[in-house]
């Protein structure tokens, strides 16, 4: 067991956990089931008297690896002009070792002035860190979350003036026209140039007018669905194609609103007297919706962010390390 100091945990690492309560497997489900021992060990693991309690003491393996996934977010609001505004690159790095040993990891970037309120897991060393701009650490076995960061908003709205047509390679053009009971809504998403880098789990969220009765929706490419209660379609286009754009063309037909309650009849006495059809006004919040679009790249992280070299000490092997990059949409819209 374990002594809860104030009714706090003292043990949160996952490693350790592992270690004290064994993760459901089909053996200890059979064993629990028949009350046959016990999941849970008699002893602490030596780990949780360590220095560095978040490693597992008895690691080892046949081939030694460690992997990084530099993952990031982009938050932008495109106007109807093309402008970007609103800008925010937020990113994690991801980590999943798989090492024998004790190994000491040093992570240097190419541009780490590029970072801006970082928060790292606890095996890293802050003050090395804030010295020397590396990231030095002892790590945990398996998978863990090594720091999250955000871009500053300085160097976010440097690199969208300079290399926003680059760094978002694909274009989402609207074109929304409205009467007074009915809609069209057109949609084009294709590549910036042949060579650039296509987009994959590309969908496109269209907001539709709460008056919406039906909408007939066919696109060149990919599928959709409707959802007039929630007043909004989804366009899943998946993998952008080279050859040519995705289209999507929508008609909507839509109700006509009734007249406020307790307005008087516009003919004389008559308190039958039809609602009057909803006039150009009356839509005008739907006239100009806004598009949100998710999706993902990958190998390119969107602020430039680069990691320069990964160095492993204190062990005798020579490991395989690798890199992995990905940009994914995060609060990302449209403005017709």
């Amino acid at each position: 067991g374990e002594m809860l100091d104030g009714g706090i945990p003292y043990l949160t690492e996952v490693n350790i956990l592992k270690e004290i309560i064994a993760p459901p497997r089909l053996l200890t489900k059979m064993a629990q089931a028949l009350r046959i021992g016990s999941q849970v060990s008699d002893s602490l693991p030596d780990s949780a008297s360590s220095n560095i309690p978040w490693r597992r003491s008895t690691a080892r393996y046949a081939n030694n690896e460690m992997y990084i996934d530099v993952i990031e977010e982009l938050d932008v609001t495109i106007d109807s002009n093309g402008r970007m505004t609103n800008v925010g690159i937020f990113g994690q790095v991801m980590a999943n070792c798989r090492l024998s040993g004790t190994p000491d990891l040093c992570v240097r970037f190419k541009n780490p002035q590029l970072l801006d309120d970082c928060r790292f897991h606890p095996c890293v060393r802050y003050l090395k860190y804030a010295s020397e701009r590396v990231v030095s650490f002892v790590p945990p076995d398996g998978n863990f979350k090594l720091m999250n960061y955000k871009i500053s908003k300085t160097a976010s709205s440097r690199s969208m003036e300079t290399q926003g047509h680059q760094m978002i390679p694909f274009y989402v053009k609207p074109q929304v026209t409205y009467s007074a009971n009915s809609g069209r809504i057109s949609i084009m998403v294709g590549l910036k140039t042949e060579n650039a880098k296509a987009p994959e789990q590309v969908s496109v969220k269209i907001p539709l007018p709460s008056t919406t009765t039906t909408c007939d929706i066919s696109a060149t490419f990919g599928n959709f669905s409707i959802n007039t209660q929630k007043q909004e379609a989804i366009w899943r286009i998946g993998k952008i194609r080279k050859d040519k754009p995705a289209c999507l063309n929508a008609t909507i037909a839509m109700a006509p609103k009734p007249a406020p309650t307790g307005r008087s009849a516009s003919n004389g006495d008559d308190g039958n007297a039809a609602a009057p059809l909803p006039s150009a006004s009356l839509l005008r919040s739907s006239e100009s919706p806004t598009f949100e679009v998710s999706f993902q790249l990958q190998g390119l992280a969107v602020s430039g962010l680069e990691v320069d070299c990964m160095e492993v000490s204190n062990v005798k092997y020579k490991p395989y390390k690798g890199v992995r990059y990905i940009t994914r949409s995060g609060f990302f819209q449209i403005r017709t």
